[in-house]
């Protein structure tokens, strides 16, 4: 029991560090959020797997005060028409994500959860995003370093 106990305390010390270390990009990631959506931009969540499934939780749970919009490239949809692609139309994944890039408007913001960013579709939107020059905010783990650090879109 005080083996459990003392795992507990550091936890605890660890992760009081980690917020006093990180509190101020947190906060500042939430007035980002609050001042795209007070002048009329949407805000996104998206995750890779396997974090996916907790989208629609942080949508619903964690930002009810303010509106997101929770993507989810699990979910079929129909198949993808590019009206300006001579390319096959896209189906699953694929389509998703396609359909998610194509909608973004000026002024929009997307909020992703990464693991390794490795997944292709993930990928595929925020590297849209980022060359269309929206706000893309990642919170990630240490395999997801290379994708969060994208170079700064072209002027």
């Amino acid at each position: 029991m005080d083996e459990f106990l003392e795992k507990l305390q550091e936890d605890q010390r660890r992760m009081r560090r980690f917020l006093r270390d990180n509190g101020q990009r947190f906060k500042d990631m939430g007035a980002l959020m609050a001042r795209t959506r007070r002048k009329g931009g949407r805000v996104f969540v998206l995750a890779e797997p396997p974090l996916e499934g907790m989208v629609q939780l942080v949508a619903d749970e964690y930002m009810t005060q303010l509106p997101v919009i929770p993507v989810d490239l699990r979910k079929p949809v129909a198949p993808s028409v590019d009206p300006n692609s001579s390319e096959e139309p896209a189906l699953g994944r694929t389509a998703a994500a396609k359909q998610v890039v194509r909608h973004l408007h000026g002024g929009d913001l997307i909020l992703a959860f990464l693991h390794e960013g490795s997944d292709r579709e993930t990928r595929r939107v925020l590297e849209a995003a980022h060359a269309r020059r929206h706000k893309v905010l990642t919170v990630g783990g240490l395999g997801a370093k290379p994708l969060m650090k994208l170079p700064a879109p072209p002027r």
